[in-house]
């Protein structure tokens, strides 16, 4: 086991230098500005590598580019329409240069819209630390009330439903600005980012795709990226859905122990594993980590 970070390429505030003073071992990155279903060619790998290796002033860093997070599953193939067949295959030569590389594992999710949701991507705790916190009462204001989905209010409790009416009404412009932008976030440094309009287009093209069906593209998207993993000497890891339950009406198909074995099963091979992320698992009272 190793102890490393997330880094989000040079854009990143945390520095190679400020890695290694954290007594970071390897680091975890990926090309976030190439956009989704494109190929990450061996010379943005390398340039990527070579930023992991290199300290702020030309001096070798001890660390190196140990995980990939995320190759991204385009929308395309995860509804499989447009150009998903073009995207798998694009999916299996970025796996190509990566093994080239010498990079072995490969993190990814299968999130329909948004990869993760946040309500707050600076919430200040007593000591005056900041984090990323996802709030169902700030969620359901902006799902109801600022994105105005059809039926949203029959998504949550009825307390949970007065309680977002109640702190929307109490929003400013700025706020609701700021929490709209919050959810539909991308990662730093992303190629990519939706707005509301973009939101409200893939939310209308899901509504015709089931629980069952979109496990069903997971599948069919394994069945031809696992093999060529084996044959690499690579793994592939799911993270799970974040947070691990259901959002905007969307399915969620890897919330949990049952929907791990689902896939596990299916495609039965070493190369097929799992993100085992405690902080999303965890969030759900149903879900044991630990077994």
């Amino acid at each position: 086991m190793r102890q490393t970070w997330r880094w989000f390429g040079p854009k990143d505030r945390v520095s190679i230098d400020d890695m290694m003073q954290a007594g970071v071992e390897g680091v975890v990155s990926a090309l976030h500005h190439v956009p989704t279903g494109a190929v990450w060619s061996p010379e943005e790998i390398a340039q990527r590598q070579r930023e992991i290796a290199t300290r702020r002033d030309g001096r070798p860093s001890t660390l190196s580019w140990d995980v990939v997070e995320s190759l991204p599953v385009s929308e395309d193939i995860k509804k499989q329409k447009g150009d998903w067949k073009t995207h798998v295959a694009n999916w299996k030569t970025s796996m190509r240069h990566l093994s080239e590389a010498g990079i072995e594992v490969i993190c990814y999710n299968f999130m329909p819209v948004l990869d993760w949701t946040r309500t707050d991507l600076a919430w200040e705790r007593p000591s005056g630390a900041r984090c990323m916190r996802f709030d169902l009462i700030d969620f359901a204001a902006f799902d109801i009330h600022v994105l105005a989905r059809a039926g949203a209010a029959e998504s949550f409790p009825e307390e949970i439903v007065a309680a977002a009416a109640e702190r929307f009404a109490g929003m400013d412009e700025a706020r609701k600005t700021q929490l709209a932008g919050n959810v539909v976030f991308g990662l730093p440094g992303a190629a990519e980012s939706f707005t509301l309009e973009d939101v409200r287009a893939h939310l209308a093209e899901y509504d015709s795709i089931s629980e069952a069906q979109l496990q069903s593209h997971l599948i069919d998207f394994l069945a031809e990226v696992a093999p060529l993993a084996e044959e690499l000497g690579m793994r592939l890891c799911c993270h799970p859905d974040d947070p691990p339950f259901p959002l905007l009406g969307l399915p969620r198909i890897m919330s949990g122990e049952a929907h791990y074995r689902k896939i596990l099963d299916a495609v039965d091979l070493p190369s097929n594993g799992v993100t085992l992320c405690t902080g999303s698992l965890g969030a759900r009272p149903d879900n044991d980590p630990v077994a």
